[in-house]
């Protein structure tokens, strides 16, 4: 009682919320439903949590609670010969989630678009045309819509001639030149639209210049941990005919990422001939959701169905009594021949 007096008089403001009320009552406040884009803040925390468990925590069926360790799934993701091959199809349903191609993922706003670009640090052409069609037909906003919006602030990368061009956010542009170490005359950038090139020097030199989380670091392995992120196993020819960098570079990148426990190198994905790449977190998240898959799975039929199971039919159904059977009627008259004997009739 003493809490509840305590919300009551020292916590909550009724009085102003009966003012509210009231002015809602007679009119002066009125009450509008809108649909946004945005959700209200107020729904963070709910967002929050079904996204962890539609995406990354969830290995269990609906209402049961999974038996499996946390400690068990960390041991198995470092531990090839504990975990077992990841199918290909569910790892391309990973990265069309983790890449926002699939079917309602896709950004809605150019705002999101741009804060997405910059996430992904880089984005290949493949994966950048397979987006703005996921856009389109999530949201129906043309690709020529998407680009005349974002391009003073995207573009075309290049920086050798054995690379395929990428899309970049530009603010992105110090830390790529740092973290890669590329020299700016070897970098060509041009705009969505007309493929014009665009002055390097003066883009970066408008922009902060970059700087290391620590003197310790390795931007590279900083940079490239992040770029994996949003990718299932991949194999090492990919990185490198991606990123256009030299192997004994991306192998001293890849062992501190290891060292960390940032990614995991090994066989991990079914039928693969290569040694692949994999983020660590990703990578516990494609065992959980092959664990999940595993799990049997039944779809009840409809009532109808009964009469097509095999040994199911009319004929062999058991029979039922209903009020009317010889069965009922012979109880009914036993007992009203015993109340006759009782009352001497």
């Amino acid at each position: 009682m003493e809490t509840w007096r305590g919300c009551l008089r020292d916590e909550f403001d009724l009085n102003t919320l009966k003012k509210l009320l009231d002015e809602i009552h007679i009119g002066e406040i009125t009450i509008t439903e809108v649909a946004t884009h945005v959700p209200s803040p107020f729904t963070e925390g709910l967002l929050w949590r079904q996204t962890n468990q539609l995406m990354y925590k969830e290995d269990s069926p609906a209402g049961a609670v999974s038996n499996l360790r946390d400690d068990l799934i960390k041991q198995a993701v470092f531990s090839q010969d504990l975990r077992p091959e990841i199918a290909r199809e569910l790892i391309e349903r990973f990265e069309q989630k983790a890449k926002r191609t699939f079917p309602g993922y896709s950004p809605r706003t150019t705002v999101d678009l741009l804060d997405w670009i910059k996430e992904r640090l880089l984005i290949p052409r493949a994966e950048w045309i397979a987006l703005l069609q996921a856009i389109e037909k999530d949201h129906s906003i043309q690709p020529s819509e998407t680009i005349q919006t974002l391009d003073t602030k995207i573009a075309w990368i290049r920086w050798s001639a054995n690379t395929p061009a990428s899309i970049t956010a530009l603010e992105k542009l110090p830390r790529f030149i740092t973290s890669l170490q590329i020299d700016r005359s070897q970098i060509s950038i041009n705009s969505l639209i007309n493929q014009r090139e665009l002055p390097i020097n003066e883009i970066v030199s408008s922009l902060p210049p970059y700087e290391t989380v620590s003197e310790d670091s390795d931007p590279f392995a900083d940079w490239l941990g992040q770029w994996l992120q949003y990718y299932g196993p991949v194999t090492k020819t990919y990185i490198l005919e991606t990123l256009g960098i030299s192997e004994s570079s991306l192998n001293t990148a890849l062992d501190t990422l290891v060292e960390t426990e940032r990614v995991v190198i090994g066989s991990i994905s079914a039928g693969c001939t290569e040694e692949e790449i994999c983020d660590s977190e990703n990578l516990e998240i494609l065992l959980r959701l092959t664990r999940k898959e595993a799990i049997p799975h039944f779809d009840p039929l409809p009532p109808r169905s009964a009469a097509t199971l095999p040994g199911v039919s009319s004929r062999n159904r058991p029979k039922r009594r209903y009020a009317g059977t010889p069965a009922i009627r012979s109880r009914k008259t036993l007992r009203l021949s015993s109340k006759s004997r009782t009352l001497g009739t």
